[in-house]
């Protein structure tokens, strides 16, 4: 374990988590995975991210994949070649994503930001979501409670059993 009410800082070729974390957490490596709660901000940068424990504040994270299943009780801000936010994951601040493929499923309660090539949205969002991206998909299991603004090149899919309870508004490229 950890020493009671303290900052982590790890760093190697791989690291995980060895048990639950009363501060913050700083890690850099080829791997990182987060088992357990951290109870203050998360800062992770690495080839491949997975966090399945809870983020007591906000997340930070940079990577090639980021696999995001855990509750994220601030703030979300990932940027990454492949991102997802798992059918169990949960943010309570706002979600901020850049990347090239981008998942988002679970629940965000206070808007989603994001700017990829393809972007997926299969969760919960409460609040205003702005989506810039080549390919965006709107699924059947998404559930959008707010605003919906986009800019891309091509036209947006959405299924017609997906639920947009705001407006759906298609802005301008260059212009937001």
């Amino acid at each position: 374990g950890y020493a009671a009410h303290s900052n982590v800082y790890l760093a190697g070729a791989e690291v995980q988590t060895g048990g639950p974390i009363y501060g913050d957490l700083v890690a850099a490596a080829g791997r990182i995975r987060v088992d357990h709660p951290v109870s203050g901000d998360t800062i992770l940068t690495a080839g491949s991210i997975e966090i399945y424990g809870r983020v007591g504040d906000d997340l930070r994270a940079a990577g090639g994949i980021i696999g995001v299943s855990g509750r994220v009780a601030g703030e979300a801000l990932l940027a990454g070649g492949s991102v997802s936010l798992g059918p169990d994951s949960e943010v309570g601040g706002r979600a901020s994503i850049a990347g090239n493929d981008i998942v988002i499923g679970g629940r965000l309660h206070n808007g989603l930001k994001v700017y990829g090539k393809k972007v997926l949205v299969l969760g919960e969002v409460t609040g205003p979501v702005d989506l810039a991206a080549e390919q965006i998909e709107i699924l059947v299991s998404a559930r959008i409670f707010g605003d919906l603004t986009y800019s891309s090149s091509r036209e947006i899919k959405i299924d017609p059993n997906a639920k947009i309870m705001g407006r759906n508004v298609r802005a301008q490229i260059g212009k937001t």
